[in-house]
């Protein structure tokens, strides 16, 4: 086993390991823990301390670097963040657009839903400096949970006030009572939900753990902002806010003929709707049953990428343990527990 420095006193530590068909070199890698970039800078050094001789052989020779280091590097997790937060928007956006059908009205949930997201990804991190683990999976989930939640909220609140405009002379009482009547159906959804996630405390894997904490401080961040922030947008906005279609005081109640005959057919016929509901919603969950999850790191990565290909190479052509070997740490003296630690793994 060779060592070697990395920059800003990164070191690695190389050993060869050889193959059916090839030759692979695996690279342990340690740095300070409150280094940034750490695995970006790492897996680009060692691409091009293997680049700069492979080019000088010539042709017949090709390499690919891989692990976690790469994964994580080739995946480039804060742009993948970033991307899931402008698909989430944009989500949102389209949705808000068709119901409300305003160039105005559209923007202020959005806005309390971002809100949310900062004001949860502020309480995560306060979480995560407390001890608890937050993995990439929980920030990624966080976003997209907020935001739906955010969104169903302000839904309900955007259309319970724009209720009651043709019944009070001015926004703000058209407000409270809006806000009177919907919060103790936000606060009962927001608690249920809240609740469900806490239970993930139980799970076995540390990553779930972390979740059930983190999801239900994005659920309570969601009802927070969209039940201050939201109502405080909409005050501020007025009775524009719902141009080009303003409502009026003393104004009948506007239905939509579409809404109404589907509300009225349900009503007339429950059992029936029932039955095709659940015949639908069989049918969209019928691909889990062809769902297969294992193991594999491939599951993980971005297909084409250097870190895909090069574990595409080791399943092919190295024993299995070649890039995770599995490390037993066993107490001093207890040989019998470290033999049997060895025949279970």
């Amino acid at each position: 086993m060779r060592r070697a420095r990395l920059r800003h006193g990164r070191a690695w530590a190389i050993a060869v390991v050889p193959g059916r068909e090839g030759c692979g070199v695996s690279v342990s890698i340690t740095g300070p823990s409150s280094g940034e970039n750490i695995d970006d800078d790492a897996v680009r050094a060692v691409r091009s301390a293997i680049a700069g001789p492979l080019g000088k052989v010539g042709t017949g020779l090709a390499f690919a670097v891989t692990g976690s280091a790469a994964i994580y590097a080739d995946g480039n997790a804060e742009n993948q963040q970033t991307r899931l937060l402008l698909t989430a928007l944009i989500i949102v956006a389209v949705i808000l657009l068709l119901v409300y059908r305003s160039p105005v009205l559209w923007l202020l949930p959005l806005f309390g839903a971002i809100g949310a997201i900062v004001l949860a990804q502020a309480s995560v991190h306060g979480l995560a400096n407390a001890g608890l683990t937050v993995s990439t999976l929980s920030a990624d989930i966080l976003i997209v949970l907020v935001f739906g939640a955010a969104s169903d909220y302000a839904l309900l609140l955007v259309h319970r006030y724009r209720e009651e405009f043709p019944h009070h002379t001015t926004t703000e009482e058209a407000m409270a009572t809006a806000l009177r009547r919907t919060l103790p159906t936000l606060i009962a959804s927001a608690a249920t939900v809240t609740c469900a996630l806490i239970c993930l405390l139980a799970a076995n894997s540390t990553a779930l753990r972390g979740l059930g904490p983190v999801g239900a401080v994005g659920v309570v961040a969601a009802l927070a902002a969209q039940t201050t922030f939201l109502p405080a947008l909409l005050l501020v906005v007025g009775r524009a806010a719902f141009w080009p279609r303003i409502p009026e005081h003393g104004a009948g109640r506007a239905e939509s003929r579409v809404w109404a005959g589907i509300a009225a057919q349900v009503a007339r016929y429950p059992a029936r709707t029932v039955i095709v509901v659940v015949i639908l919603l069989g049918v969209a969950c019928a691909g889990f049953a062809s769902l297969r999850t294992d193991d594999s790191l491939l599951g993980n990565m971005k297909s084409g990428t250097d870190s895909a290909t090069g574990q595409h190479l080791i399943d092919a052509h190295f024993s299995a343990g070649v890039s995770y070997p599995l490390v037993l740490l066993v107490p001093p003296g207890q040989a019998g527990l470290r033999r049997r630690a060895v025949r279970w793994a």
